[in-house]
């Protein structure tokens, strides 16, 4: 697992964040949580969901292009935004296990967590935790149990969630 702190330029960074965080942002409600939850799919390869039998991309994606440059993309399977409403108590979601490589990118800055546990069990106290800042990002790698939070301070908390593979290096030799 790796976090980095200021991932993107600030140009390409601001672009993201002041498109999403916009009223004019296209986002879907999913019940599928304790809190209020909005999620907008990026991208979804076929067998993935929301739609198993076909792929799909939506036009927002274009915008994410810096991002999915700097992890080095080349095959993606699941690009998604997360927007989690505002809590009167940090709400933990369920442990999740990575099934492939996972890059989290934070839109703003707010204290929600995101956690990972120590060793693969459920929670104890030396469990990573790592903040929401904007333009932070953590990368995980397959086989790693997390979970996100909602937030307290801020209206929402808003994230993408990246699954894909990454390009691999070339070895390239020269002759002198």
């Amino acid at each position: 697992m790796n976090v980095f702190d200021d991932f993107l330029p600030q140009k390409d960074a601001g672009a993201i964040q002041s498109y999403m965080m916009s009223e004019h942002f296209p986002w879907f409600y999913s019940s599928d949580d304790p809190s209020t939850k909005y999620e907008h799919i990026f991208y979804s390869a076929k067998g993935e969901n929301p739609e198993p039998d076909r792929e799909v991309t939506a036009g927002t994606a274009l915008i994410l292009d810096p991002l999915m440059a700097a992890l080095k993309v080349s095959k993606p399977f699941v690009v998604k935004a997360v927007s989690l409403a505002k809590t009167h108590n940090i709400i933990q979601q369920e442990y999740t296990t990575s099934t492939r490589k996972t890059a989290i990118y934070y839109i703003n800055t707010n204290d929600g967590i995101l956690e990972i546990a120590d060793s693969n069990t459920s929670y104890s106290p030396e469990n990573i935790k790592i903040e929401s800042l904007a333009n932070s990002i953590a990368v995980l790698d397959e086989g790693i149990k997390y979970r996100g939070s909602t937030c307290t301070d801020k209206g929402r908390r808003v994230f993408i969630r990246v699954e894909y593979e990454e390009q691999p290096y070339k070895m390239i030799k020269v002759d002198k």
